[in-house]
């Protein structure tokens, strides 16, 4: 096209707005593309998991000094909510953490003999903090892939809606002029991208033939 500028020129095209593609196609190659995306996804994912797994470690260190200082069977053992927190999803075990660690301070006294402390409670409300902010980093990434997503295919169809009109207007320009030009501007829609006379030979089979063929 702008090889072909002068000729365009009569059918509206400027040399400003035939960069404008070159533009779009910039734009296009500068969103991420999915594996990436994907991949950072993944790594969201993971860092979360990691996170969680350390909150239910360390729930599980405080949840024997609770067991042994009020016992498996009591109601204020119960109330502290550390039994099989294994099994919480991540939002159930984001509120347990920071529950426990509330709990942990209310009996902060009774629980001392037994080596709780202030610190550890600090830290498992670090813990959660962490936790929190692993949470919202996956759900980013998902959102981030949707978005990528959705924005390679809004821009591809762009791209494609102008490259289609370029390529309109360059077949009108050359039919009948000049061959070799004129196939500068064939977009071919066909599956391995050559015109449909250089396509395989892809007659259908005869029944007998596919028994033959497949075996069955």
């Amino acid at each position: 096209m702008m090889r072909d500028l002068d000729e365009f020129k009569k059918f509206g095209y400027n040399k400003e707005k035939s960069s404008m593609l070159v533009e779009e196609v910039k734009k296009f190659e500068a969103i991420p593309l999915d594996v990436e995306l994907k991949g950072n996804q993944g790594i969201a994912t993971e860092l979360k998991n990691k996170k969680a797994m350390e909150i239910k470690d360390f729930v599980g260190k405080i949840n024997v000094r609770i067991k042994t200082t009020f016992g498996s069977k009591s109601a204020l053992y119960r109330k502290f909510s550390a039994n099989d927190i294994s099994r919480l999803s991540d939002d159930s075990l984001l509120v347990t953490a920071r529950y426990i660690a509330k709990t942990c301070s209310m009996y902060l006294d009774q629980l001392k003999e037994k080596g709780l402390t202030e610190e550890i409670i600090t830290d498992l409300n670090q813990l959660a903090d962490d936790f929190e902010s692993s949470i919202y980093n996956q759900y980013n990434a998902i959102a981030d892939r949707e978005i990528g997503t959705y924005s390679r295919a809004d821009q591809a169809n762009l791209i494609y809606t102008e490259t289609s009109k370029i390529s309109e207007i360059g077949k009108e320009i050359w039919q009948g002029v000049n061959e070799a030009k004129y196939n500068d501007y064939l977009i071919y829609d066909t599956p391995t991208g050559r015109p449909d006379d250089e396509e395989e030979n892809t007659e259908e089979l005869s029944q007998e033939e596919q028994e033959e063929e497949t075996g069955y």
